[in-house]
């Protein structure tokens, strides 16, 4: 089944984008040899030059009092569920004001965000890609709220390995 994705802000460069993948693939070499969790050992310039194109790999959904919860978007389409059993994504520099409070979910300290569409549409900004399945899993009682963000989906360049 085909995942409908929202208006992301999508990263066109190939540099970020290959920079991005490789990522990734460290992130899933990791998921295979330490399925019970890990700390992920990723060279902080690889992040760097990732930027946005990593965020575009990643699902994300809104939790209660404007939280955020954010998994690979390849594990959730391989498990069908939000990823809770490793240590901190390697994202949380794309997510400025960002606290890890327990994975997957960050709480944003950033007063601008009042709603729960704020911080959606704040963190598409970023590059992040809501997803109504995951929406269901975290809050799935603002699901029908964040609705507007799949009509507003435009046709831009996909990410060459949007995932794991």
């Amino acid at each position: 089944m085909k995942m409908k994705t929202s208006n992301t802000s999508v990263e066109t460069d190939p540099v970020k984008n290959a920079a991005a993948d490789k990522v990734i693939a460290i992130i899933e070499d990791y998921m295979i040899k330490e399925p019970d969790g890990m700390y992920f050992d990723i060279p902080k310039k690889l992040l760097e030059d990732a930027g946005k194109a990593l965020a575009n790999r990643f699902y994300f959904a809104v939790g209660d009092e404007g939280s955020v919860a954010v998994t690979p978007i390849k594990y959730f389409e391989h498990k069908g569920c939000m990823c809770e059993d490793f240590e901190p994504w390697p994202i949380n520099h794309l997510i400025p004001n960002c606290i890890t409070t327990q994975e997957p979910y960050r709480d944003i300290a950033n007063a601008a965000l009042r709603t729960p569409l704020d911080v959606a549409k704040y963190m598409q900004q970023l590059g992040f890609v809501w997803n109504r399945e995951c929406q269901n899993e975290v809050a799935a009682e603002l699901t029908k709220e964040l609705e507007v963000l799949e009509q507003a989906i435009v046709k831009k360049h996909k990410p060459s390995n949007p995932g794991m």
